[in-house]
């Protein structure tokens, strides 16, 4: 039996540099204005703070709920969060999300929408028969959309910054 190898603690890290190295050899003419800056933007963080996007980037969807980022191998993932934000590598989402509400509210799962009918006082009879999606969409039309951003006032939704330039790159 093949012993299971065990792989540095931010072997994405490196091999996300190598990536770049290489990219940034064979293709730097092909690269985009954005694309250059993406690059020279990305090598500036600390390496904690390039981790935390590289974990963003990886991550299905482009919305997340930051308070489920456990991230050992991150020090101080909060300090992280801030930076990006202040660089552009990430937003936390407000008004502009409203095309994208039930993508957001799909990061919840069914005890959670539950939990927020009933704290916008919707009874919740006949939710049962009802999957997640015609849970959202029934939510979606019975709370308006300025009191649904008031639920990310104490956990704040996460946008990936620069999707385009970071898929060009991969």
């Amino acid at each position: 039996m093949e012993e299971k190898k065990i792989l540095p603690e931010k072997y994405y890290h490196s091999y996300y540099h190598d990536l770049l190295l290489h990219v940034k050899h064979k293709y730097t003419p092909l690269l985009s204005h954005s694309e250059k800056c993406f690059i020279t933007d990305f090598n500036r963080l600390s390496v904690d703070c390039q981790c935390l996007y590289l974990r963003l980037q990886n991550r299905k969807g482009q919305y997340f709920r930051f308070s489920k980022f456990h991230y050992p191998e991150i020090n101080n993932i909060n300090h992280c969060l801030q930076k990006l934000i202040k660089k552009g590598f990430c937003t936390v989402v407000g008004n502009e999300i409203e095309e994208d509400i039930i993508e957001v509210f799909n990061l919840y799962n069914r005890a959670e929408l539950i939990a927020l009918a009933q704290y916008f006082g919707i009874s919740t009879y006949g939710f049962s028969k009802l999957n997640k999606l015609g849970l959202l969409n029934y939510l979606l039309t019975k709370i308006p959309f300025e009191d649904l951003l008031t639920c990310f006032q104490n956990e704040p939704i996460i946008r990936q910054g620069f999707v385009e330039e970071a898929l060009m790159i991969q």
